[in-house]
């Protein structure tokens, strides 16, 4: 699934094992609109309600 989404982290990183933290906006069609490094999780919920709003 990583690989898909492209959230692999590198083979010589401490963490390789486990995927980037990123989520994905995704419209009705299935399509990504939009996708988001995440960075602070405290935050980040509001920044995809906030482009939600705008893709509506």
């Amino acid at each position: 699934m990583g690989t898909a989404y492209e959230v692999v982290r590198a083979a010589d990183h401490p963490y390789a094992n486990f995927p980037e933290r990123y989520s994905f906006l995704i419209n009705p069609e299935g399509v990504i609109a939009k996708a988001y490094d995440v960075k602070d999780p405290g935050t980040h919920a509001a920044e995809v309600l906030a482009d939600l709003a705008t893709l509506q």
